[in-house]
């Protein structure tokens, strides 16, 4: 019989039996490793916010002709809130400072004293829109903290005692 150059045709003609692999050291590794991982996991809870975002889709307005929509937009920087709308009570932009919720929920709660409406949804939703006197419009900058715009959504959403504008709206970036 000649002998092949092949060397797995050599190995195979040396070795006649298996080899045993020592899964020992890996089944080792394996059972330190995995309850290490776990325990350095970090668990955390999640809140939810029901926002609505931006879309490309044609926006159906539901307010009447005579009184135009308020467009109410809440811009927000690193150091004040600058609110601006189609109200008589905003014929310029009203500036707050950014630790001053209190005067953001007040000034709120004068819009909507000055149109009341309605937001809540009808018992079936399919194809409901809620009024825009019903919308707020955040523009936060994209150096605003996240805590800062969620504390913003709260004050302009609702207070203990009623409900300002419950559907936010969070647009792209701060509107000059």
């Amino acid at each position: 019989m000649t002998e092949s150059n092949k060397p797995s045709d050599r190995r195979r003609a040396a070795s006649g039996d298996a080899v045993d692999l020592n899964l020992l050291p890996f089944m080792n590794l394996m059972t330190l490793l995995i309850p290490f991982l776990l325990a350095s996991i970090q668990f955390m809870t999640l809140a939810v916010v029901d926002v609505s975002m931006p879309s490309i889709a044609s926006v159906r307005t539901t307010s009447t002709p005579d009184e135009p929509p308020l467009e109410l937009t809440v811009g927000i920087s690193e150091s004040e809130f600058a609110i601006t709308g189609k109200s008589e009570r905003l014929p310029e932009p009203e500036i707050i400072p950014i630790d001053d919720l209190a005067a953001l929920t007040a000034l709120m709660v004068e819009l909507r004293a000055e149109r009341p409406v309605a937001c809540d949804p009808p018992a079936s939703r399919a194809d409901w829109t809620p009024p825009e006197a019903c919308n707020v419009i955040l523009a936060p900058d994209s150096t605003v903290r996240y805590e800062t715009v969620i504390a913003a959504m709260d004050a302009t959403r609702e207070t203990e005692e009623q409900s300002l504008f419950p559907y936010v709206v969070v647009a792209g970036g701060l509107l000059q």
